[in-house]
């Protein structure tokens, strides 16, 4: 009993913590493109990785660890997800960053698994809302003075592990807003893009209960000026087509769930297509994204089957481009679906999809509430994983990630 109870907390103390950029970097010479020190290829380990193992020690120790029979299915399908990883990472040139990347998602699909099995949706699911209202507060209130400051506030990781930055830091993401050249806020994470997508996800639940208390309202004020400050368009359709998909679920039932997949599977498919809308819009992004895109189709063609190895898009890039990218555009492809399929191969893409497609499937048997508003948060991954590569490259994106899924199935 007493180890049940420290596991529960030891989980929301976790869950709070999501955003901590702190952590320690193992740079090898793997980690190395060209000469240049790329940040996917370092093995790092985070204090969240080190929590989440604990968690899952202690839930293991405290004999809770047989309840993984009531999901039976989702241990399957994880299973057979890490078997095909487990390919991918055997076939890689570039093993080391592979297998370590292999690790940490055997440890995150632990994390699912015990979140999955631990959970009680009804009971606990006020506590995560909670939690992320603080949340909310706090890195709205960071990136606001973030954007007055035009850089980092604390600037030496006190704040979280808040990264220093400011306007002349080399490879700083500058954007152009009303014809000045500004920096987004960054919060806690790697990149404002990631920052916006982690705010659009949890803001959504304080949206959802604004009503409650002026807690919630002050958090959603606060976390939608944090939102606006990643200057992230990406975060911010995921934010509105959250709160629409709500509306839609709502007010029209199966309707709207039919209404917001459609939605859903037209904005994730149009990324596909980024080659042809390069040709039509100028924009450096579009230009870039549509190369990174030509260079995971390559590596598709010529790695169907087990892909060029998990974590090793950037790695192999150079081998499978058609025109050279500069250094500075040594990201994966911005498309987690894509990313997926060129490093892990057919089968580890298929069973990635038929995660989220099972954690969907199940919340649709449900009636109106939790299961509605995570179901969205489902869609809102699909979203923002269409049109970057963070839930599956970043650490505190990839946690929300497995935890949104795992809270996904807590009821199956």
């Amino acid at each position: 009993m007493k180890l049940k109870l420290i596991h529960k907390k030891l989980f929301y103390l976790l869950v709070f913590l999501i955003p901590l950029n702190l952590a320690k970097h193992f740079v090898l010479l793997q980690s190395y493109v060209g000469g240049i020190l790329i940040d996917y290829l370092i093995p790092t380990v985070y204090v969240t990785d080190i929590l989440i193992f604990l968690n899952i020690l202690l839930w293991v120790f405290g004999g809770e660890f047989r309840k993984w029979r009531k999901n039976l299915n989702l241990v399957r399908i994880l299973s057979l997800f890490l078997i095909a990883g487990l390919f991918s990472v055997i076939t890689s040139s570039s093993f080391f960053p592979s297998m370590y990347f292999f690790a940490r998602l055997i440890l995150y699909s632990l994390f699912c698994v015990y979140v999955a099995c631990t959970f009680e949706l009804e009971k606990d699911f006020d506590n995560i809302i909670k939690i992320f209202a603080l949340n909310i507060f706090l890195l709205g209130i960071l990136a606001f003075f973030q954007w007055m400051n035009q850089g980092s506030v604390f600037n030496n990781y006190l704040f979280f592990g808040e990264q220093p930055y400011s306007l002349s830091t080399p490879l700083i993401s500058i954007k152009n807003l009303f014809g000045n050249a500004v920096v987004p806020a960054y919060g806690t994470f790697r990149h404002p893009n990631a920052f916006g997508g982690y705010l659009s996800i949890i803001l959504l639940f304080a949206f959802l209960n604004f009503r409650k208390n002026s807690i919630y309202r002050i958090s959603l004020l606060v976390g939608l000026v944090g939102l606006f400050c990643t200057l992230s368009r990406g975060a911010w359709a995921s934010f509105l087509f959250g709160t629409m998909f709500i509306f839609l679920i709502k007010r029209f039932g199966k309707k709207g769930v039919i209404i917001s997949l459609v939605l859903t599977f037209l904005l994730a498919s149009s990324t596909f297509f980024t080659s042809t809308f390069s040709k039509y819009i100028d924009s450096n992004s579009l230009r870039t994204r549509s190369r990174l895109q030509a260079t995971s189709f390559n590596m598709i063609k010529n790695n169907f089957l087990y892909g060029v190895g998990l974590n090793n898009f950037t790695a192999k890039m150079g081998e499978y481009e058609d025109k050279f990218i500069l250094p500075r555009f040594i990201q994966p492809d911005h498309n987690i679906f894509i990313l997926a399929l060129a490093e892990g191969g057919v089968f580890f893409f298929l069973l990635f999809c038929g995660i989220l497609f099972y954690a969907g499937f199940n919340l649709l048997k449900k009636s109106y509430g939790p299961p509605a508003y995570l179901f969205v948060s489902l869609l809102q991954l699909v979203i923002l994983g269409s049109f970057d590569h963070y839930l599956f490259t970043g650490v505190q994106t990839q946690i929300l990630f497995w935890l949104i899924v795992g809270l996904s199935l807590s009821a199956a």
